[in-house]
């Protein structure tokens, strides 16, 4: 019982750790999808490879471009996932036309 928490508790912070150095580079981030706007927003076809050039530029070695979690997130497609409560997660940054940086 107590391996199971401690588990949970691990990813939670490796996860945390991963969100604060994304903060920290989000100018690198921003420019880097700033690239890809056309016309005021990227397109949902074009975040695949945003998040590819992200991950590129950061030198993150495929950390963010393979993980099924940003794939799911990334597509709003939550089926992908195990943990059925990230189904109930909202698409922020998006519209009928393609995702802005917020």
């Amino acid at each position: 019982r107590r391996a199971t928490l401690y588990r949970s508790f691990r990813d939670w912070a490796d996860w945390e750790k991963g969100r604060r150095e994304l903060l920290r580079r989000r100018a690198e981030v921003e420019t880097v999808f700033s690239g890809f706007v056309l016309r005021g927003c990227v397109s949902h076809e074009t975040i695949p490879a945003v998040i590819a050039a992200v991950d590129d530029t950061l030198c993150l070695e495929g950390a963010i471009k393979n993980c099924v979690e940003v794939e799911a997130a990334a597509t709003g497609d939550f089926s992908l996932l195990r943990d059925p409560t990230l189904s109930a997660r909202r698409n922020t940054g998006r519209n009928r036309d393609g995702i802005v940086f917020e």
